[in-house]
């Protein structure tokens, strides 16, 4: 009788305990760039094979829970998407940055005429390119998850508001 006790104690209670605490997350279960970003869409409407590859790399990785390499990426996807966004809206004459531009000639720009990005854009676009330099520089501590994911919210909310960008108006954002 305790032989048979202990087998069962041991199969339904101790047996179950042995099993990690915690998996791995499956990031393609997520679809994170299906449902959450819609990055389909977002490359279908820009148009543009290399940021197309280079976006798709990032996820690779994200998905594959590489995200120092993951955000060292990101951090190239968003100037690109910044840099696509001010060649659609502002004539060439105009345009004061280049493919070898920085985060503050890409803000610079965006504080200009069409988008006229209030200070709060300012510092939100300053915040995320801070995200970009703490893996594109030496710094002690893992970058994780949370961080890419920082990055890849910056990117959908670049592209909503500058790449699609309408006019002023359209914003809901105050100057």
């Amino acid at each position: 009788m305790g032989k048979h006790l202990f087998q069962r104690e041991y199969q339904n209670n101790f047996k179950s305990q042995l099993q990690p605490a915690f998996e791995g997350i499956n990031f393609n279960s997520l679809q994170i760039h299906k449902d959450l970003y819609n990055f389909t869409e977002m490359t279908r409407a820009i148009g543009n094979d290399q940021f197309t590859l280079e976006l798709n790399e990032c996820l690779n990785s994200y998905e594959n829970e590489k995200f120092f390499v993951c955000a060292a990426g990101l951090g190239s996807v968003l100037e690109h998407l910044l840099y696509l966004s001010i060649e659609k809206h502002v004539s060439e004459e105009n345009i004061k940055t280049n493919e070898n531009s920085t985060a503050s000639e890409y803000i610079a720009q965006l504080k200009k005429e069409p988008f006229l990005i209030s200070k709060r854009e300012v510092s939100h676009l300053k915040g995320i390119f801070a995200y970009r330099n703490s893996v594109s520089h030496f710094n002690k501590g893992i970058f994780n998850k949370d961080m890419c994911d920082q990055i890849l919210a910056g990117i959908k909310l670049c592209f909503d508001q500058y790449y699609l960008f309408e006019g002023r108006n359209n914003l809901n954002i105050p100057n």
